[in-house]
């Protein structure tokens, strides 16, 4: 008798302080100035668990701390802090796809907060650019759903390209108010799910997969006869070295 597949463990939601730990890393210095911001990098992680297969790690983690180019790198002096900043980070993205299979409708995008203490129209431009950024990087594997589902990317790429940007500005001036971007707004979350949904019928539930060794992001040169930045005590060419 053929066992039932075993159903893999749903990755852990950040709590509030892991997900505080998650910006501090974020925005420290050894994180290039120009890497994605959270709101930029959730709507990044939400299209490579929401899409095709994503690709290898080493491709689409470069794009988190060098959106434009792919090229720039951290630089921790502890890889502790280095490996901690991908587990957080891969744990965010399996968290989404979690949510997005299990329960669609509680989805919502990070999107960022409006300085304004009173509160203003949402922004989203950022979100939608880190979502179009992991669609950009294999253009080809998404070609099935533009052509099945053409307007499946229509909102978001309103707000994360040129070409959408142009467009708003072409728009009836009663369809550029608070509330006429509001509606567009709102409908960012269930585009989402119906993208999820489609791919998800044509493959398996996606996952980011982060490996254990400690040395995943690049960390600062090490002596041989230094201590290991692991926090081990114990001289580098002795342990990571």
């Amino acid at each position: 008798m053929a066992q039932a597949p075993v159903e893999a463990p749903r990755a852990e939601p950040l709590s509030r302080d892991e997900g505080e730990e998650l910006f501090e890393l974020m925005s420290c210095d050894a994180v290039p100035e120009h890497a994605m911001d959270l709101s930029m990098l959730d709507g990044y992680l939400t299209a490579l668990v929401s899409g095709p297969p994503p690709p290898p790690l080493e491709r689409w983690l470069a794009w988190i701390w060098d959106p434009e180019n792919g090229r720039d790198e951290p630089d921790f002096a502890r890889a502790s802090d280095a490996q901690r900043l991908l587990e957080l980070i891969v744990r965010h993205a399996n968290a989404t796809a979690d949510l997005l299979s299990a329960e669609p409708e509680a989805f919502v995008p990070m999107f960022d907060e409006h300085e304004d203490a009173e509160g203003g129209a949402t922004i989203v431009d950022a979100w939608c650019y880190g979502f179009l950024a992991a669609v950009a990087l294999d253009p080809p594997a998404w070609a099935p759903l533009r052509a099945e589902r053409p307007d499946a990317l229509h909102v978001i790429e309103l707000y994360g390209t040129e070409a959408g940007w142009d467009e708003l500005e072409q728009l009836d001036p009663a369809e550029m108010d608070d509330d006429a971007h509001e509606r567009r707004v709102a409908s960012i979350a269930p585009a989402v799910r119906e993208i999820y949904a489609w791919w998800a019928a044509r493959r398996p539930q996606a996952a980011l997969v982060a490996p254990p060794a400690v040395h995943t992001v690049h960390a600062s040169k090490v002596g041989r006869n230094e201590p290991c930045p692991c926090g081990s005590g114990r001289k580098f060419k002795h342990c990571h070295g």
